[in-house]
């Protein structure tokens, strides 16, 4: 029985990696000149003007300001909660407080954060490849009591996918569900990787290899407690006490082994991650 449970799990994952990738395949756009043609003025805190031209196939602003590299334009931020925070266009560099970028299209001023995103094929194709490695690297390690790396690989991605990484957890709990079942762990599965998701990308300008082992430790240690709370619904708080209170010493090896899997894995897996996100 176990061993087909270990089939089902390559099956699922294959199919899952498969399906993403064809999409991505054949929804990708070809490189082809671009048909839009689009005016770029840079007016800096002096009232001088910088245009830019390009022609260009890009659905947004983000897009385009890419392109104008080659035309010595140059900008830079920090991914925040909400999108990309520009704070340096061409050279000069503002503090988001006193002062900020501006983004005005047609005249009229535009925000081009959170909802400028929409769902691309390449965006399928990283969600599958992150939801079919959370479900691979789970059963890998399935055979250690209470040690795993779907934590750490839910923080990683968080740092570098950003909300994308919501729908690869809600994907990974469907792969779950079609492999083991539908069971009371599956309602705390959809509150508790999507809650250490949210908690990341809150922290993600942190670099520091030990913050996030101990991130990822207290994540561990809470972990029952957090799975307990299904129980207040069904049983009751005593239920819900007890149930937490005789895991202690399973949520202490989670907690445990979550330090120890981010501290060996972090930097070589920013640095992997790191290389990836220039060459792309």
């Amino acid at each position: 029985m176990k061993n087909k449970k270990y089939l089902y799990t390559i099956i699922a994952v294959a199919a899952v990696i498969a399906v993403m990738l064809g999409i991505y395949s054949a929804n990708r756009p070809d490189v082809t000149e671009g048909s839009k043609s689009v005016a770029v003025t840079v007016i800096d805190d002096e009232g001088k003007e910088s245009q830019y031209f390009a022609n260009t196939q890009a659905e947004f602003l983000k897009q385009v300001l890419d392109e104008l590299s080659e035309q010595d334009f140059t900008y830079s931020g920090e991914e925040g909660q909400y999108g990309l925070y520009i704070d340096t266009v061409n050279d000069v560099t503002v503090d988001n407080k006193s002062a900020y970028w501006g983004f005005y299209v047609n005249g009229e001023y535009c925000n081009y954060g959170e909802m400028t995103w929409k769902m691309t094929a390449r965006d399928v194709a990283e969600i599958g490849v992150m939801s079919a490695s959370l479900t691979a690297g789970k059963t890998v390690m399935s055979f250690l009591p209470n040690i795993e790396i779907v934590s750490f690989l839910i923080i990683m991605y968080a740092m570098y996918f950003g909300r994308k990484v919501f729908l690869s957890i809600f994907v990974f709990v469907a792969v779950e569900c079609m492999i083991w079942g539908f069971n009371i762990w599956t309602v705390m599965y959809l509150y508790i990787w999507p809650l250490l998701a949210g908690i990341t990308l809150l922290l993600k300008n942190h670099n520091s290899v030990m913050f996030w082992a101990l991130v990822s430790a207290v994540f561990g240690l809470a972990f029952g407690g957090l799975c307990s709370l299904v129980y207040v619904f069904s049983g009751g708080f005593k239920t819900a006490f007890a149930w937490w209170i005789a895991g202690i010493p399973m949520d202490v090896a989670h907690c445990v082994g979550n330090f120890a899997v981010m501290l060996a894995l972090y930097k070589p897996i920013r640095t992997v991650m790191d290389k990836i996100k220039d060459m792309v």
